[in-house]
């Protein structure tokens, strides 16, 4: 045979077992899949952290002598380092091996941001959160929470306007100030309505 009818049934004979494979029960296929197995290993690091270097794991099969399964691991989107979940692609190059790959998660997480606690708050008991103004980028957390007497502290989430970092929610100090009440009028004698401008003592 030549070396172009050798490689021509090797590629029949791979493609009939994957064939087969997948006509096979559940249960059957332990004892008939590849006996080379190769999995892309998960990588996990914070936004801002120097980048993991792509690594593969040998979950079964050794390869012969000076034999080499060509992989190459590549990182989906390579060029994109903000937060957020990427696949791993590994792949593999050797005719003489039926091989299995698994490719691998890269994940990089939000960072925490810098940021500055709000001071110098000013609440008044009886009235809402929401009536307390924050810095940019704080909220509360709940707005509709009525401001009471005893209570001195809220809870209020900071978000960057960079989505590379995660929201965090801190208690915020305010001072308590009683709300004024409304003066109460009552006007001293009888005014008679002239169409003109009248002076009223009360």
């Amino acid at each position: 045979y030549s070396t172009e009818t050798k490689e021509a049934y090797k590629a029949v004979e791979k493609n009939a077992s994957k064939q087969l494979l997948s006509m096979l029960p559940e249960d059957l296929l332990p004892s008939y899949e590849p006996l080379f197995k190769r999995k892309a290993e998960d990588k996990e690091l914070t936004y801002g952290d120097a980048a993991k270097e792509l690594t593969y794991a040998v979950t079964s099969g050794q390869i012969f002598g000076s034999d080499d399964l060509n992989i190459v691991l590549t990182r989906e989107d390579a060029t994109n380092n903000n937060a957020g979940t990427y696949e791993i692609v590994i792949t593999a190059e050797n005719s003489n091996y039926d091989i299995s790959l698994t490719n691998g998660t890269y994940t990089i997480k939000k960072a925490i941001p810098t940021y500055t606690v709000p001071t110098g708050l000013v609440g008044y008991i009886g009235q809402k959160l929401s009536t307390v103004t924050l810095p940019e980028g704080w909220s509360w957390t709940d707005g509709d929470t009525v401001i009471e007497s005893n209570v001195t502290s809220y809870k209020a989430k900071y978000t960057s306007s960079d989505k590379n970092y995660k929201d965090t929610t801190k208690d915020v100090e305010i001072t308590l100030v009683s709300y004024p009440e409304k003066p109460t009028l009552s006007v001293e004698g009888e005014y008679v309505y002239t169409g003109e401008e009248q002076t009223v003592n009360v």
